[in-house]
């Protein structure tokens, strides 16, 4: 699942998995 994080500072998106212990990466995103 995506969850965005976009925010007016730059903003990235991070794929958390589910069963994953912490294991999630960013991505930036265009605003």
């Amino acid at each position: 699942m995506w969850m965005d994080f976009c925010s007016s500072r730059g903003g990235y998106m991070v794929n958390c998995p589910a069963g994953s212990s912490g294991s999630c990466y960013n991505r930036w995103c265009s605003i």
